[in-house]
């Protein structure tokens, strides 16, 4: 994965992967260590990470792709929705 443009606390779901199947169809979230280099976590705050050492072998393919999550989060009073998308 190479300048994968994600930011940390991305959610994603993983699929298509090849030997490491236990992590296809994962929903995690995503802390950026380097621009081609991803950590998995199981919480937004990334403090959970996803232990994979008892998984099998990772032999190729997979993809990683965002979900797109929904915020219920009201803002009330002056300005207050100046920021929201």
């Amino acid at each position: 994965m190479v300048d994968h443009g994600i930011s940390t606390g991305t959610h994603v779901v993983i699929t298509g992967v090849s030997g490491m199947t236990e992590i296809n169809d994962l929903t995690c979230y995503v802390k950026v260590i380097t621009s081609d280099t991803l950590e998995l976590y199981s919480n937004l705050i990334v403090t959970s990470p996803i232990d994979g050492t008892g998984f099998t072998a990772y032999s190729g393919g997979g993809t990683l792709s965002r979900l797109l999550d929904r915020d219920n989060n009201i803002a009330i009073g002056t300005n207050a929705g100046n920021k929201l998308i």
